[in-house]
């Protein structure tokens, strides 16, 4: 068992990552009305997908687990966001990098534990993260880097899904499908990293996509009477899913643009990982703050219109090269991402606390 103390001291380096890699995404697009240091906005990347991203998914795991070797990963993701800040980039990469390998350890020891298909594939999905941050401490650029945290996000959500909605075991053949599109997307990996090739990168995106839109429990219980939070849940998954199908079509066909990598890249971090976490996050936060119940209210639909209604207007800039379009799909983006965050938050703290021996069960079981 862990005291609940190192939650409230990890959860700050999270949200302040968060929060500073959108005002370094707003820096880079020409509009430094914050004022941020040239190390935030150079990194904006990395504080969004390494130290947001990396402290919140090994700390979900770390507080189901409930034991204290498991807060190592998370720990390790948010204290690179000081590191970041100050321009020591390198620690920050180490750190980032330690992370992505001590979340490999955890996915080991569960997946020898239990032998369950979903830990192998977030096993390999760490592994991929500590590759990707173990590339950006050999110097290598985050662009070349991009598809292997995109491996890293997709194989994690994938595994989450599989055990959240028990899909495992109901159907082989839809299980064989699944492998064989992880293959396409390692292999994607390889030819983007080796020859610059998004194509086969972005098939395997949009397969993964399609098969979740087709085989996901919660969107088949859509054909039956629901609740308004399980039709949130759901049409936010799908949602999410759909953007992996934009993904996948500028893969194909968006390379004439200029501004094709800015749009592919936001089309599955913004599109697909904030989608996950919208439909996820009313689950997540309750556990990690020890509350019982779902952080749900119906307001929850404003920042889901404002962030992906923001992101079409933002790829439409790229693809029309309308700078003015770029930042105020960027601005309700922002501004959908940190309403979600109060409200989430702030429904929370309302729900009544868990009993210990349950703190950490709703995530990740």
């Amino acid at each position: 068992m862990v005291k609940r103390w190192p939650l409230w001291a990890i959860l700050p380096f999270g949200g302040v990552g968060l929060l500073l890699g959108l005002m370094g995404g707003y820096h880079r697009l020409g509009w430094p009305v914050f004022g941020v240091p040239g190390s935030v906005a150079a990194e904006h990347g990395a504080l969004m997908t390494g130290t947001f991203f990396g402290t919140l998914i090994a700390l979900e795991r770390a507080v189901a687990i409930k034991r204290w070797w498991a807060f190592i990963p998370a720990w390790a993701c948010a204290l690179s966001m000081p590191a970041l800040v100050l321009g020591i980039r390198q620690l920050g990469f180490l750190l980032l990098g330690l992370g992505g390998i001590g979340m490999a350890v955890v996915f080991g020891v569960l997946l020898r534990r239990y032998q369950y298909f979903p830990f192998a594939l977030m096993g390999g999905a760490a592994a991929l993260f500590a590759l990707g941050w173990g590339m950006r401490l050999a110097g290598i650029e985050f662009v070349r880097v991009a598809p292997v945290l995109m491996g890293f996000f997709i194989l994690t959500i994938v595994a989450e899904r599989l055990e959240l909605t028990r899909i495992l075991g109901a159907e082989r053949q839809a299980l064989q499908w699944l492998l064989g599109l992880v293959v396409v997307l390692l292999l994607g990996i390889g030819v983007e990293l080796m020859a610059a090739h998004w194509q086969m990168l972005g098939i395997a995106l949009g397969g993964i996509g399609g098969w979740l839109l087709r085989y996901d429990v919660a969107l088949r219980a859509l054909r039956r009477p629901v609740s308004a939070l399980h039709r949130y849940t759901a049409g936010v998954l799908a949602i999410g899913y759909g953007w992996l199908l934009v993904t996948m079509l500028m893969s194909i066909v968006g390379a004439a643009s200029a501004l094709f990598y800015d749009a592919l890249v936001h089309s599955f971090f913004v599109g697909f990982v904030f989608a996950m976490v919208f439909a996820h996050g009313i689950m997540i936060f309750p556990a990690l703050l020890g509350r019982q119940g779902y952080a749900w209210t119906g307001w929850l639909w404003v920042p889901v219109g404002l962030t992906f209604g923001g992101l079409i207007g933002r790829l439409w800039g790229d693809f029309a090269g309308v700078l003015s379009l770029r930042l105020q799909g960027s601005w309700l983006i922002g501004v959908g991402i940190l309403l979600y965050v109060l409200l989430v938050l702030g429904r929370t703290l309302r729900l009544p606390r868990a009993p210990l021996a349950q703190r950490g069960r709703q995530v990740g079981g």
